[in-house]
């Protein structure tokens, strides 16, 4: 769930054994943003929009992107972050997601992945600078290691 001002912008690069890729997220509004991932292969344009945040902590967005329609919900416990999703179409999936922010510079990730048969993954993130804008992070799975830099401007 992006929880950044409106005009804010974030960018990721991704470099993994399937090749590099590109993301781009701007938020519109607080309750709105848009995406857009390219890889080698293909591009793909996305929006999320939050249709409950009244019962905060917990956030459900609807999304709309090269998978399908979806639905994306987080709860947030303090340092505790559970994510929730699914996708319906030719791409349907579902995901689920659990991130501990261990200290300030580090956040740790574990969950589940499911295309045709669930994919378990873990995920370390490194904030380096103290305001947290910027960082790296190391995915692991199934289909190999990847790491990812990226960090927000506005």
């Amino acid at each position: 769930m992006t929880l950044l001002p409106s005009g804010a912008t974030r960018i990721d690069l991704t470099c993994s054994e399937g090749g590099v890729a590109g993301r781009i997220v701007r938020v519109v509004t607080p309750r709105i943003d848009v995406e857009g991932l390219a890889t080698g292969s293909s591009l793909d344009l996305g929006i999320r929009v939050v249709v409950v945040d009244h019962l905060v902590p917990l956030f459900v967005a609807a999304t709309l992107s090269g998978d399908g329609p979806g639905v994306l919900a987080t709860l947030f416990l303090g340092p505790v972050r559970l994510d929730a999703g699914r996708t319906w179409g030719d791409r349907a999936r579902r995901w689920g997601r659990l991130e501990l922010s261990v200290r300030p510079w580090l956040a740790m990730a574990v969950g589940v992945e499911g295309f045709a048969r669930a994919r378990p993954f873990a995920h370390f993130r490194l904030f380096p600078a103290a305001h947290g804008l910027w960082d790296v992070a190391i995915h692991l799975d199934g289909t190999g290691p990847s790491l990812s830099i990226g960090g927000v401007l506005w």
